[in-house]
């Protein structure tokens, strides 16, 4: 009883961090969100959310400076998003880098600078050796969905997501149009099994976001 006695109870919270449901964009893992069509504004909420680009994670220790690389393959991200709140942007640290280049309308080009840039880190050790890779968006999946050809890469899509996420630790989130003939239990034309390996699914209406996963 006298060891008890002296024994001292600290709170769980100081050791562990319960992840938070309830905010589904702060996931930090691989995410793939759904999207109106573009019709119905729903890049306007992209332009105008930078949450979407600079998504704080939870791990207190990664480096200040941070890069958000956003492969931009319909060529509607705008200067708008990278320029707006500069003050911010300096004091979090933070930088958009928007990459357009109409040779990743090839589904194999674009899979093959993951791969072989991103991952391998000449991209990064070339443009950006003094900020750390803090999240890459992929906007957008659906113009390689219509072509059967292009269905089978996205398992390699996926793999190689898988292996830039768990190099360097940065969320990755990709985007599709909602698709009422889509090929499985989400309303997108994206392959389930690319789905199924997302570690959650947003699908954006009505001006706020629904977790389908």
């Amino acid at each position: 009883m006298d060891i008890l006695a002296h024994c001292r109870i600290y709170p769980i919270s100081q050791y562990i961090t319960i992840p938070r449901h309830k905010e589904p964009i702060a996931h930090n893992g691989l995410v793939h969100i759904i999207l109106d069509e573009i019709k119905n504004k729903s890049y306007q909420w992209i332009h105008q959310r930078k949450e979407l680009a600079t998504t704080e994670t939870s791990s207190s220790n990664r480096p200040t400076c941070k890069l958000t690389l956003v492969i931009d393959l319909l060529n509607v991200w705008g200067d708008n998003v990278r320029n707006q709140d500069r003050a911010e942007d300096q004091l979090r640290k933070t930088d958009i880098h928007i990459i357009k280049d109409s040779k990743y309308i090839k589904f194999q080009n674009l899979i093959a600078f993951l791969d072989n840039e991103i991952l391998m880190g000449q991209y990064l050790f070339d443009n950006y050796k003094d900020m750390v890779l803090y999240g890459i968006i992929i906007d957008n999946l659906s113009i390689y969905s219509f072509d059967p050809e292009n269905l089978k890469l996205f398992n390699k899509l996926c793999k190689v997501l898988e292996r830039i996420q768990f190099k360097y630790g940065c969320w990755v989130k990709t985007i599709s149009f909602k698709d009422a003939t889509g090929m499985s239990k989400y309303p997108t034309r994206i392959p389930l099994y690319y789905l199924n390996n997302m570690e959650t699914i947003l699908v954006y209406d009505n001006n706020k976001f629904h977790q389908l996963k």
